[in-house]
């Protein structure tokens, strides 16, 4: 939030107090899924970065590694 050029100062503070506040309401879990006799799934963001995909786990979100963040930051950049 704190890069986004078109936010300003009130909207990005209302977006992480509003963002804080689901948190505290929420408990976030992670389900790690075994990928044993699973062929290897990916998905192509931007066409430039492959970040492996765990299709349909039940779950309401979706974490990437702030590795793959970076990364997908590096070569978007180029």
């Amino acid at each position: 939030m704190r890069d986004c050029p078109t936010a300003t100062d009130a909207k990005k503070d209302a977006a992480l107090a509003a963002w804080r506040e689901q948190r505290k309401s929420q408990p976030e879990r992670a389900k790690h899924v075994a990928e044993k006799g699973i062929s290897k799934k990916v998905v192509l963001v931007n066409s430039i970065l492959e970040i492996p995909l765990c299709p349909d786990t039940g779950s309401d979100r979706n974490i990437i590694s702030r590795d793959y963040l970076n990364e997908l930051k590096e070569l978007d950049a180029r």
